[in-house]
């Protein structure tokens, strides 16, 4: 009996570290259904997201709009420049006329100017 008594209690303490074991895989496997459930939840579908980036596609700047825009805008500033330049080249001659201006003044002012003679 006393063979038959520590099979007994083998088999008993197998079953009761199972039962341990599988008490600790349904809390997981619980744990894990809840994660499942929020994703599903909460996760975009397909449709969803293609929507979205249709949606930030439409409203995008390119490359090459970005690029025509910026090369716009910089000749309208040119054209500016320009426009101030001659005013400025105008005033120069106007006080070198009236004898405001020495010939040295006149020449260091025209070479400070963005589009100097000597780049025209």
């Amino acid at each position: 009996m006393a063979k038959g008594g520590k099979m007994l209690e083998t088999i008993l303490e197998t079953v009761l570290s199972l039962k341990e074991t599988v008490s600790s895989l349904d809390k997981r496997v619980g744990s894990v259904e809840e994660s499942v459930d929020f994703i599903k939840e909460n996760a975009v579908t397909r449709d969803e997201f293609q929507e979205e980036i249709k949606g930030i596609r439409s409203v995008m700047v390119t490359k090459d709009y970005l690029d025509e825009k910026m090369a716009d805008f910089r000749g309208d500033m040119v054209i500016v420049m320009r426009k101030g330049d001659t005013k400025l080249r105008a005033l120069v001659d106007i006080l070198k006329h009236k004898r405001v201006l020495s010939e040295k003044d006149v020449t260091k002012l025209k070479r400070m100017e963005p589009f100097s003679a000597e780049m025209l």
